[in-house]
């Protein structure tokens, strides 16, 4: 009786301690233990089936994609306990502690119908359309899947459905679902969290809205989320198959969520892949390139393009992030040693030839993958998907072989290199951009040249808009200098010696604005040699001056990107009102700086945050969007940061103060790195054992490396350094990560 007390009051202790969901902090996830978990996943496809072709008897199964001609019948028998048959093989055979679930295929069939329409299927190949204006009744079915992959120690992202639900003409339809299904899971600990969002879309293809409607949308959606569900995360899945077209449309910066999961595939364009074979388009009046696949077999072209979009990510993305999707297509059987055997008319011989590559590549793209993920910061990787399918898409047979398992259930060579993978081995930078990063697929066709205002990373779309309304997209991103050049697909099938020059362009970068969107061809010496203006997107950088704050009154002042404060006094003022000494906060996604005659009094204090800040779209006080980027720097005055009063002359920090102080999610001081910029040294001064210390330059280069597990002040000699922007990542004992950039004068 003593020792089950105890064990009952540990256990009670144990719930204290630890959190009973997955958590989200300094942008980590943490398992229901309180460990730091790194999430390796597959997607997993579900059907609805009724033999009766309504919710009668609504049961969940899994995909019929997953099921061949000869396994039809196993189809028809199949229940939940073959979808938690299927969770317990993910976990034991493919080493996955997560899976993105996508359950039954549900949609808003337009804008102007006030109600969802999902798809249930029926015996044999038999399937029955509903529309409905409440998806109440999935809450059984998610709660079903959410118990059963509990029991499997599996991690659930759960895809919420009603994709072009963001239809202004009806808001409450998608925003009522979101609160009663968030009610209803509240407390189920395999759900990692609501992928609130999948690859957004908007009513009009060809104008695409302000940054700050995608902003306000989805923020509503959050906060739904949010109030009735407390204890999950939020994520949106972003299409970033081509450099980040979600930055020339909409924006990742402008999301609301926890985190980013994040759509990236080798191609540079998901909208016309070149290892299509020749693939015609609706009635045969529109084909790809003529093409026979150069690529295919060619792992490294394929691992170039992917490394290409998380390194961009990496430079531009404000929340934590995960990989949601990628794949590379690769059937049992298939021989890349003999690519010759796979002529264009071959591709449609069963469409085995229409693909990526083999196993053993395969199994490379996946290392590749989460070494990639790992070493740019991200939180783990979801590969679409968990099995082999049977879609036949006539015109993309690739997709038949994403799986890590093949149709017959046998694991293929990437799903035996997914199980292997431990992700505390992996150290260093990911690579950079491949130095064919601007034409990455090696277009032949017409080139533009421009510039864009001396923004990096910058995203540039470009279509060739023919007469029958086909687009022929390629892109393309800017240089350090905003410079950018983008080429034209060519030749265009049937066409062998044509020539398709750009005739629109789109161009995006994070916190700024969309330019020249309005979806009409234009000549394409329109843009050749011209530079292109972006303006700030508003609520995203907070310019302040001739601030006199009370330091007896809290006062926090926060912004996405860049916090500038010229002329800041934080000192105890007469008559203010407040008592004590309170707290003063400043807090940047990337930036704060202080700068003209600026001091913060004796025994007052003020913090300086480097850390995830949301934009916040109802904050009007946000976005001026005139001031351009400041430097740190300061002149005159005292500063104190803390408890140190530090001494500020002739316009330079001295040798020994801090400059920018880096704290963690609880307040506490973690890390202090100054000066910031740096002439020679920057020193670093870690309240807790570092384990080792990395400065990359701005190409990814190593240049320093220490290995000291000890606390207290440490230095790093940048004398001889060329002047630019540094990555500092530090790694510590307790196996948290900070990564700071630092600026060589």
């Amino acid at each position: 009786m003593k020792k089950l007390f105890f064990t009952a009051l540990f256990s009670c202790f144990y719930v204290m301690l630890y959190p009973q969901y997955i958590t989200l902090k300094n942008k980590q996830l943490y398992d229901q233990s309180g460990q730091p978990f790194f999430v390796k996943g597959v997607n997993y496809l579900t059907d609805l089936y009724s033999a009766a072709g309504d919710t009668t008897g609504l049961v969940v199964k899994p995909s019929f994609s997953y099921y061949n001609a000869s396994q039809l019948s196993n189809y028809n028998s199949a229940t939940i306990s073959d979808v938690s048959r299927d969770f317990k093989f993910i976990h034991d055979s493919l080493g996955c502690n997560t899976i993105r679930l996508v359950v039954g295929n549900i949609s808003v069939d337009n804008c102007n119908a006030n109600y969802f329409t999902f798809v249930v299927n029926t015996s044999g190949h038999g399937s029955n359309t509903i529309h409905t204006n409440s998806l109440a009744f999935l809450r059984v079915v998610y709660k079903q899947l959410l118990d059963s992959a509990a029991v499997h120690s599996i991690n659930v992202i759960l895809l919420m459905p009603g994709q072009g639900a963001s239809c202004s003409a009806y808001p409450s339809l998608y925003s009522n679902y979101l609160a009663v299904t968030a009610a209803a899971l509240n407390t189920k600990t395999a759900l990692l969290a609501y992928d609130e969002w999948n690859e957004p879309g908007f009513e009009n293809f060809n104008v695409f809205p302000a940054k700050s409607l995608i902003c306000s949308q989805t923020k509503s959606w959050y906060n739904t989320l949010k109030t009735n569900d407390p204890n999950h995360l939020v994520t949106v899945g972003l299409w970033e198959a081509g450099l980040g077209p979600d930055a020339t449309h909409w924006g990742t910066d402008v999301y609301k969520a926890d985190f980013y999961a994040f759509h990236v595939y080798p191609q540079v364009n998901n909208l016309s892949h070149l290892d299509y074979c020749l693939a015609p388009y609706g009635n045969n009046t529109a084909y790809e390139i003529a093409d026979a696949s150069p690529d295919r077999c060619v792992i490294q072209n394929y691992k170039d393009r992917y490394n290409a979009c998380i390194k961009w990510i990496q430079n531009t993305t404000n929340l934590p992030w995960l990989v949601g999707e990628t794949g590379f297509s690769a059937p049992s059987g298939f021989d890349c040693s003999n690519p010759s055997a796979c002529t264009p008319a071959a591709c449609w011989v069963g469409g085995s030839c229409a693909v990526d590559g083999d196993e053993s590549q395969q199994a490379d793209f996946v290392n590749n993958v989460l070494t990639q993920n790992i070493q740019a910061g991200g939180m783990g990787s979801v590969f679409w998907q968990f099995k082999d399918v049977h879609w036949n898409i006539p015109n993309n047979p690739k997709e038949n072989y994403w799986g890590m398992v093949d149709s017959l259930g046998h694991v293929k060579t990437a799903g035996h290199t997914l199980n292997n993978f431990t992700s505390n081995t992996v150290t260093g930078p990911p690579a950079g951009y491949p130095t064919n990063y601007k034409n990455l697929l090696g277009n032949t066709g017409t080139a533009i040249s421009g510039s864009i205002g001396g923004i990096k990373d910058a995203v540039i779309s470009g279509w060739h808009i023919d007469s029958t309304g086909w687009l022929y997209p390629v892109q393309t991103i800017s240089d350090a200098g905003g410079n950018f050049t983008i080429t034209s697909k060519a030749p265009v099938f049937p066409h062998p010696n044509s020539t398709t020059a750009i005739n629109h362009i789109e161009i995006g970068a994070i916190g700024y604005d969309v330019a020249v969107c309005d979806g009409v061809a234009h000549p394409a010496n329109l843009y050749s040699g011209k530079s292109f203006s972006l303006n700030k997107a508003v609520y995203y950088d907070d310019y302040r001056s001739a601030l006199s704050l009370d330091a007896s009154c809290p006062h926090t002042y926060a912004a996405p990107d860049i916090l500038c404060v010229t002329n800041l006094i934080v000192d105890f003022i007469t008559g203010g009102g407040c008592t004590g000494n309170k707290l003063n906060t400043f807090t940047a996604g990337r930036e704060v700086c202080i700068t003209g005659e600026s001091y913060v009094g004796l025994n007052a204090e003020a913090a300086f945050y480097i850390s995830t800040v949301d934009v916040d779209c109802s904050d009007g006080t946000w976005g001026n969007s005139t001031n351009e980027r400041k430097a740190n720097t300061a002149t005159g005055g005292s500063k104190q940061v803390g408890s140190e009063q530090q001494a500020i002359s002739s316009g330079q920090l001295a040798a020994n103060s801090v400059k920018t102080v880096y704290l963690n999610a609880e307040g506490n001081f973690s890390t202090q790195i100054y000066p910031n910029p740096a002439s020679d040294k920057i020193y670093i001064n870690a309240q807790k054992s570092i384990n080792f210390i990395i400065l990359y330059d701005g190409s990814g280069k190593q240049v320093y490396k220490s290995s000291s597990e000890e606390q207290g002040m440490q230095s790093i000699d940048m004398a001889g350094m060329a002047p630019g922007v540094y990555t500092l990542r530090i790694s510590y004992t307790d196996n948290s990560v900070s990564i700071s950039q630092i600026i060589k004068q």
